[in-house]
């Protein structure tokens, strides 16, 4: 009886069957291995967008005159908004439950969506008899 057994066994490993027993990986397409640097952020993305909008902070920073309070704050509103849109594009989590899904995942994934086409089913006519 084991000889039948061993045979079997080994036709279903020739078969690549048989393997309920044996560990599964997976691997979410989502899953980030990228190594973080500052606030979940890579040195790509740090690179990417805040330098540039830290150079464009200390631009604003450079325009004259120094010395009007009103221009300070105005030149404060803008400096607030440069420093927070890459902020929010890059670290934000627009979906609850995932938190390994970022803004600018989220709209890539969005606009490609958008892009798709689409397939529409029509009800089909309903059929009268007699008539």
């Amino acid at each position: 009886m084991s000889d039948v057994n061993d045979v079997k066994a080994s036709l279903l490993e020739l078969l690549n069957e048989g393997r309920e027993n044996r560990r599964k990986w997976f691997f979410p397409r989502n899953v980030d291995s990228r190594y973080k640097l500052i606030a979940n952020l890579t040195l790509g993305e740090i690179v990417k967008y805040f330098i540039p909008a830290l150079a464009l902070v200390a631009g604003i920073c450079f325009i004259p005159p120094y010395n009007s309070v009103i221009l300070w704050i105005v030149k404060s509103v803008f400096i607030v908004l440069i420093l927070l849109v890459p902020m929010v594009y890059v670290m934000y989590r627009p979906v609850k439950g995932r938190d390994n899904i970022r803004t600018k995942d989220f709209i890539k994934e969005y606009a490609m969506f958008q892009q798709k086409q689409k397939i529409y089913y029509k009800e089909p006519k309903k059929k009268t008899v007699g008539g």
